[in-house]
């Protein structure tokens, strides 16, 4: 039922939504260790609930209808608190996140190592051409800066700020048949993705297990930048790109008003490494030296970690 909206491909044959697909791909579709649609987005109640309001109606565990992923209500609507609470909830465990950083002298190399393990489909997912993530990191000595990637300002589409050729920055692009870029989806015939893949396995003595350990280097090429003390990540998310709003006001098929109840979510909270806060380590392959990382979750920063994906023929 949830894979005949949750996937789609166009006219062109192009599969512009795979979420029910990335599910069956994933370790979650196995039964009774995994989850189902309605298990992550219909949470279930802890305790039997008479099934409706007569007289001796059986009880059940019954399963909330609020359908929290990342859509929230824009207008007045029942239990919107709620259903937003409910989403923030899911947000902030999906990922897995670690700040890293190698010193070489009065220089330091920058890296997050990034997991994917509790969202059952990639992340994001959807349509991820218009659905976006990025993650904004600064470094600091003292109190001066002296690195920093994805600043958005607010009120900004995500895609902007293009003079930050580091910017991690997961969604879809589309293309036409002649691999031009393109954004209406009945116009696409290709897509190329950056999106984080979903966990192939539960089994920890797999191969595969940490095949979706991702690792990306500030700056991108893996330069070096000066040694700091301080280094901050938030991870962002933006639920649908502002200029397709932007658009669909333009046309006057959105309401103005609406544009301003459209909100950025945060994924986690702030990360911080410091000197102090670097408490998991782990060896250089080319070097041997250790390189120290900062993580408030169950990420392994020693297990095998692999390049972030990425995409070639569009930016950010």
């Amino acid at each position: 039922m949830c894979g005949a909206c949750h996937d789609i491909v166009n006219g062109h044959g192009a599969a512009i939504e795979r979420t029910f697909n990335e599910w069956k791909s994933s370790a979650f579709v196995q039964p009774t260790i995994g989850s189902t649609c309605g298990a992550c987005h219909m949470p279930q109640s802890t305790m039997d609930k008479r099934v409706a309001n007569v007289p001796g109606a059986p009880l059940r565990r019954s399963h909330s209808h609020t359908m929290p992923a990342i859509d929230v209500a824009l207008t007045p609507f029942p239990d919107t608190d709620r259903q937003k609470a409910q989403v923030q909830a899911l947000l902030d465990t999906s990922l897995q996140t670690a700040i890293c950083v190698q010193q070489f002298g009065n220089t330091g190399q920058l890296s997050l190592i990034v997991d994917n393990v509790a969202a059952g489909h990639s992340f994001p997912s959807g349509s991820e051409q218009d659905r976006r993530s990025w993650f904004e990191v600064h470094a600091y000595q003292g109190s001066t800066e002296i690195y920093k990637s994805g600043v958005v300002p607010e009120e900004t589409p995500s895609t902007s700020a293009a003079d930050d050729p580091d910017r991690w920055l997961l969604r879809d692009c589309m293309f036409d048949d002649s691999g031009k870029e393109v954004h209406m989806f009945w116009e696409a015939a290709s897509f190329e993705t950056n999106g984080l893949p979903a966990k192939p396995t539960f089994d920890i003595s797999s191969p595969d297990f940490y095949q979706t350990h991702k690792q990306r280097f500030f700056p991108k090429d893996g330069s070096f930048i000066p040694m700091p003390d301080r280094v901050t990540l938030q991870v962002h998310f933006e639920p649908v790109g502002l200029e397709v709003v932007d658009d669909l006001v333009k046309s006057g098929d959105l309401d103005p008003s609406v544009r301003s109840t459209l909100k950025n979510l945060t994924v986690g909270a702030p990360l911080q490494w410091t000197p102090a806060t670097a408490t998991a380590t782990y060896l250089d392959r080319n070097t041997g030296q250790p390189v120290h990382c900062a993580t408030t979750t169950n990420i392994n920063v020693a297990a095998d970690r692999f390049p972030a994906p990425t995409r070639s023929k569009c930016s950010p």
